[in-house]
């Protein structure tokens, strides 16, 4: 008797598991790329009718007039606006990247572009600014490769030159340590950081990703524990250190516990840092607490585990939907219900982990008049912290332990950059402004 109310707890468990993963109306018809929250308010942009949808609590309705052209790849949300990225058409040269006046879709600068094809891949806030990655080589009439920044009404270039790991694209990008990574094509290992200054691309530490064909997924999460962020790269690649999916922290390659299948058409697209835990979607299986397919999520220190659901196609996108988990892909159906290429699970409450705009070492107050208070997170051997000019001259160092007081007296006012060291490791950094 107990062993068959064993079976039956089971069952039901197993049931409403996977009974937490809803459809949305009819779903779209047509592969969801991009997911973002705005306003309160669900967005999803593709390649189906319009390129981009909104949804109205019954419907999926095209926002505004929608776009034209082949794909809308990211969206975002900044500074209260919603704004669009992919390969899509505009007036003049303006393609690419729009944006919603809250009645028409309007152009965003001199557009991002170049040749047939090429486009914006992917956006990001950082530092208050808004970033765009993807394939296309200029603005208007002007070069610009692969990563531009949104300056006032115009798109300048980033980090002088196109990433030089990223030449032939970008297609992620992600803040870690208060610095931007981004992952795409080109040669391995497919990713580059920008230095503290904004005016180079830098390579990370040797030691990862050395065949495959690029990095489509970055994400910043606490693992293996609470004390540490760790960055996971997720793409389409092979070992060392492990195939589809690993881990870079301090300047350490890394495997993320459990092996993801590796083979020509395994891939990871997208992750989305939660309080609780990092999920990752695309194509691939992962043997972890339970095997899981296209859809997997692990906590700071357990082995990936399935997150409910088996898709019949990739999943490409994520997005925290008034506090709960919305997917979007290439799938028509999930544990045999029809979806249509995008589903919410409306059993379990997430909470979008912010932590990639913040730091494992705290320097306050900032804006500073003379005297800076340093107050790290735990406990740490010496490390050494470094303040640039605007320039990216060097005008002070000092080393740091425990929480202290760093006197800034001597240096005139204004925007200053400040990076902290661990062993010869940047773990830290951001900016500092002395009034």
């Amino acid at each position: 008797m107990k062993k068959l109310l064993l079976v039956l707890v089971l069952i039901i468990t197993s049931i409403q598991t996977f009974a937490l993963w809803q459809p949305l109306g009819s779903g779209l018809n047509g592969r969801v790329y991009a997911l973002t929250a705005h306003n309160n308010e669900l967005y999803a942009g593709g390649n189906f009718s319009g390129l981009i949808s909104k949804w109205d609590g019954v419907n999926w309705v095209t926002v505004g007039a929608g776009l034209t052209g082949s794909v809308v790849r990211s969206l975002i949300s900044f500074n209260g606006e919603l704004y669009a990225g992919g390969i899509f058409n505009m007036q003049g040269n303006s393609g690419n990247v729009a944006k919603w006046d809250g009645t028409s879709w309007v152009a965003v600068g001199a557009g991002l572009g170049g040749v047939a094809g090429s486009g914006v891949m992917c956006m990001k806030e950082w530092n208050g600014e808004l970033y765009a990655g993807g394939t296309f080589t200029m603005s208007g009439t002007s070069s610009l490769q692969k990563v531009a920044r949104l300056d006032s009404s115009s798109w300048v270039q980033v980090g002088g030159v196109a990433p030089p790991n990223c030449t032939a694209g970008v297609y992620a990008m992600e803040v870690y340590n208060s610095q931007l990574y981004v992952g795409g094509e080109g040669m391995p290992p497919w990713i580059n950081v920008l230095d503290i200054t904004g005016s180079q691309w830098n390579n990370l530490a040797q030691g990862g990703l050395v065949s495959g064909v690029g990095v489509y997924a970055l994400g910043a999460f606490h693992y293996p524990s609470q004390s540490f962020i760790t960055l996971f790269i997720g793409g389409s690649f092979n070992a060392p250190p492990s195939s589809t999916c690993c881990t870079y922290l301090i300047g350490n390659w890394g495997t993320s516990l459990n092996m993801f299948s590796a083979g020509t058409t395994e891939k990871v697209n997208a992750f989305l840092s939660t309080t609780n835990y990092l999920y990752a979607g695309g194509n691939f299986t992962v043997n972890g607490m339970h095997t899981a397919t296209n859809l997997a999520k692990k906590s700071t220190s357990a082995p990936w585990d399935t997150a409910g659901a088996v898709t019949d196609g990739p999943i490409d996108a994520f997005t925290e939907y008034l506090g709960y988990l919305v997917c979007g892909g290439n799938f028509i159906t999930a544990n045999g219900d029809t979806m249509n290429h995008v589903m919410i699970n409306d059993g379990v409450f997430v909470s979008t982990n912010h932590i990639p705009e913040k730091s494992e070492a705290y320097l306050f107050p900032n804006p500073v008049h003379s005297i800076l208070h340093y107050a790290p997170a735990f406990a740490h051997d010496i490390r050494q912290l470094k303040i640039f000019s605007a320039e990216g001259k060097e005008v002070f160092e000092t080393e740091i332990e425990k929480e202290c007081e760093i006197d800034l007296g001597r240096l005139n006012a204004g925007v200053y950059f400040y990076s902290i060291s661990e062993k010869g490791v940047r773990v830290s950094g951001g900016r500092v402004v002395v009034e």
